[in-house]
């Protein structure tokens, strides 16, 4: 089995542009990558906006995509807004003119401004309720002379305070009333609705990071990833009069590190809000695409994040071969991010009743976690039979793993998320012939008796894995077996493949970029410097 990057051909006759919205670094997110190369292959002149991390480049340009990454923090935009006209268009080409970059960074001087101004008021505001919570407490222990001093002290604080008021404002309010209304009632702290909602202001943070490198770019068309861009792709989408493509990885309510029920809440209010103004909905598996019909009455487009597979590649090693194991042991094979919320533990225990199976972990690591991984391995006597390995490339995987034995994803589904989408790794492993040990989940139940072959187990936290470990390593062994795997694999990775899946993405790129009628084109001629905002703004 084998898999590479495969090439796209028919470009198309007018170059389109695309500017694609994704709240991370864009350095692992394969799905990303992946479909923003086959739009480079295709014809598209492509431009990621990310974030910048580390030490990666503000600017570059990989297989014909350029990377724009963007600061997270607001005060770190300056540097960004400074950047010369020549730097700008020598990486994306088509940058609009130095008048409107000295405009852009003029707005963005006064959003700074405003910005500290904001900050400063919420400061005074804590201290001033401090101060006054402290003066009640003291009023009831002290009399005389100390509780007329600090009567002169508020008095001369709410001087000072009314003198600030005059200069600054904040959504219509003063920081004075701001403090007044924090103190209702036993003068308990309260935080405006905009401060308090992270949600609210996670998407604010995405519209400042990109409305105006995105504004400059000029898209045809917006292809924004999950709910943390969806309101900065609608407001760009209304500004510029392009349409915008959401591409949903996952429910936004239910990410297993966003459990804060009223951050649950906003994050799919905002949802709600923009979702109908996209052009088009795409999404990773069928069952999420049900939960998005039942819950806004959208079709989603389904596109499996699927490798990327090219039946001529070559890789120069395998799994079997780095790990120096012969063909007779079984050889049990995860893939992914090595982290303790996988499942790995339980597979590491069941392999004290299994003493023949050795077990790798092929992805990106961390020093502890692979020190805790040893430990745990070496507290339960497996130690020699548990391998490290370090990430291969994304497009290599199916190839290098192929010599193991079975594939294996331990994990239980305790999210709605896990319950309805599709992991990759479930791709991978059948792409490269394995037969499958995986919890039983209706959706990956269905993908994998089509297109593989597998083992399940109950979807339960105590389920004990060794019978499962022993029936999948019996049935790997089996020539016959392997064979009907491998053919399945190949097989798979024609049907849906990632250029099979890039191929529907096409088709819903060209039906909405033809759907662009005269609203389109008045939007984007009478409304790209004045158009409407919606409540997610680009500054305070």
């Amino acid at each position: 089995m084998n898999q590479a990057r495969a090439t796209i051909s028919t470009p198309t006759d007018v170059r389109k542009s695309v500017a694609i919205l994704v709240n991370n670094s864009c350095t692992y997110d394969s799905r990303v990558i992946k479909g923003a190369e086959a739009l480079a292959q295709r014809g598209f002149r492509v431009c990621v906006f990310a974030v910048k991390a580390n030490n990666l480049p503000d600017i570059e340009q990989i297989s014909g995509v350029v990377y724009r990454r963007l600061p997270r923090q607001i005060k770190e935009l300056r540097n960004v807004a400074s950047k010369s006209a020549a730097d700008a268009n020598a990486a994306v080409p088509s940058y609009s003119s130095i008048g409107r970059l000295r405009r852009y960074a003029s707005d963005l001087n006064r959003d700074l401004i405003d910005t500290s101004r904001l900050v400063a008021a919420f400061l005074l505001r804590d201290r001033w309720i401090a101060f006054e919570q402290g003066r009640l407490k003291l009023k009831h222990r002290v009399r005389g002379a100390l509780n007329s001093s600090l009567k002169e002290f508020a008095a001369g604080s709410r001087r000072l305070a009314s003198r600030i008021n005059a200069k600054m404002r904040i959504g219509g309010a003063t920081p004075k009333e701001h403090v007044m209304n924090a103190m209702q009632g036993i003068g308990n702290k309260r935080a405006s609705p905009e401060e308090s909602d992270s949600a609210l202001r996670l998407v604010n943070a995405v519209v400042r990071r990109y409305q105006n490198a995105v504004e400059a770019f000029q898209p045809d068309i917006i292809h924004c990833h999950d709910a943390d861009c969806i309101a900065s792709a609608a407001q760009l989408s209304s500004a510029l009069g392009c349409p915008f493509i959401y591409d949903v990885h996952e429910l936004c309510a239910h990410r297993w590190d966003r459990s804060d029920p009223e951050f649950r809440d906003s994050i799919t209010a905002i949802e709600s809000q923009h979702i109908h103004d996209a052009g088009g909905i795409v999404t990773v598996s069928e069952e999420l695409a049900d939960e998005l019909r039942a819950s806004y009455g959208r079709q989603a487009l389904v596109i499996y994040n699927s490798p990327r597979f090219d039946s001529n590649a070559r890789f120069d090693r395998d799994l079997r071969s780095d790990l120096k194991l012969g063909e007779e042991i079984p050889l049990a094979v995860y893939t992914g991010v090595l982290a303790v919320t996988r499942g790995l533990e339980r597979f590491i225990k069941a392999m004290q009743s299994e003493t023949k199976v050795h077990f790798a972990m092929v992805g990106k690591q961390t020093p502890e976690l692979i020190e805790h991984f040893t430990e745990l391995s070496k507290d339960l006597g497996v130690a020699d039979r548990v391998h490290f390995v370090a990430a291969v490339p994304f497009d290599a995987v199916s190839t290098y793993i192929s010599t193991a034995s079975f594939g294996v994803i331990p994990a239980v589904a305790r999210t709605r998320n896990q319950k309805v989408g599709l992991p990759n790794k479930l791709f991978e492993m059948m792409f490269a012939g394995l037969p499958v040990l995986v919890g039983d989940i209706p959706q990956r139940r269905r993908v994998l008796q089509q297109y593989g072959e597998g083992v399940f187990f109950p979807d339960e936290e105590d389920v004990d894995l060794a019978p499962y470990i022993a029936k999948i390593s019996a049935m790997s062994g089996h020539p016959d077996f392997r064979k009907n795997c491998r053919r399945k694999g190949e097989s798979a990775a024609m049907r849906v493949g990632w250029l099979s899946q890039m191929e529907r993405m096409f088709e819903l790129y060209d039906e909405i970029l033809d759907r662009g009628d005269a609203q389109s084109a008045r939007c984007r001629h009478g409304r790209a410097a004045d158009g409407p905002r919606s409540q997610y703004h680009a500054s305070p």
